[in-house]
């Protein structure tokens, strides 16, 4: 479900666009799950395989339906929303992983009909005398990444970055933060607690590019700004929480961000 509080924000405010993270989906009872078995899901490779044989088939095809009432709310806006991937979203590749009467539509076949939304990726798109770029990863920032899928990641963000024209008009949304900002897990339930959940490279390339605003998500306890140099770098909040924020942008410059808690 959609907080109240996110659609009386969508009626109050005159809006321009939308920037969204991701984790579109509800997974609570998954994740608890993958927290309670998560030494053996770090041993296995075969972790979703795993997985598949814990969850009931009933809160898969529950969790994979949630993200729709959250879409129709973005397309309801009316308004251009520039979508990033999350970890919790079913993407196709994630649903053909799944047994065949566990498929449901992906994220990607569901968005394909609306048409105010633009799910990030290899390219780029100007909006407003705006550059807006995402990177939607299918792994996280941490031990499910092989050596190949390592190097994968970086070119795909090291590409992306690339493609900045000029720095102080350039957006990026993603959906992990950067390494040391914005990304300590205050969960104590989470087997992270304590540590910092994001990705160094996004550090790296976002002092090397400094691009007006780097916008993250991931960590649903960290909604705020921290500055990287000349980069704002901004967790929105929890939505399903009711949380968000409202950014105002010139020339140039961030002129105004609102949170709402």
């Amino acid at each position: 479900m959609v907080p109240d509080k996110l659609r009386e924000i969508a009626s109050s405010y005159a809006l321009d666009g939308c920037l969204c993270t991701g984790d579109l989906c509800q997974v609570d009872e998954i994740r608890d799950i993958i927290f309670k078995h998560f030494g053996k899901f770090r041993e296995d490779k075969r972790s979703t395989a795993r997985l598949k044989d814990l969850v009931p088939i009933e809160v898969f095809l529950s969790s994979a339906d949630s993200m729709q009432c959250v879409l129709d709310f973005l397309t309801d806006l009316k308004v251009p929303v520039f979508l990033s991937v999350g970890n919790a979203d079913y993407t196709s590749p994630r649903m053909e992983m799944m047994p065949p009467d566990v498929r449901k539509a992906s994220l990607e076949q569901r968005v394909a009909g609306m048409k105010n939304i633009h799910l990030l990726g290899k390219e780029s798109f100007d909006f407003n005398g705006f550059q807006i770029l995402g990177h939607s990863p299918s792994k996280m920032p941490d031990f499910s990444r092989s050596t190949r899928a390592e190097r994968l990641w970086r070119s795909e963000v090291e590409d992306l970055f690339s493609k900045i024209v000029n720095p102080r008009r350039a957006i990026f949304v993603t959906h992990y933060p950067p390494y040391g900002t914005l990304d300590l897990v205050h969960d104590p339930g989470s087997p992270f607690h304590g540590e910092h959940a994001g990705d160094k490279f996004y550090v790296e390339l976002i002092r090397k590019h400094q691009p007006l605003v780097f916008i993250c998500g991931h960590i649903h306890e960290q909604q705020g700004k921290v500055d990287i140099g000349c980069t704002s770098v901004i967790n929105p909040g929890y939505a399903y929480d009711g949380q968000a924020a409202i950014l105002t942008l010139g020339e140039g410059v961030v002129e105004e961000l609102d949170f709402v808690c």
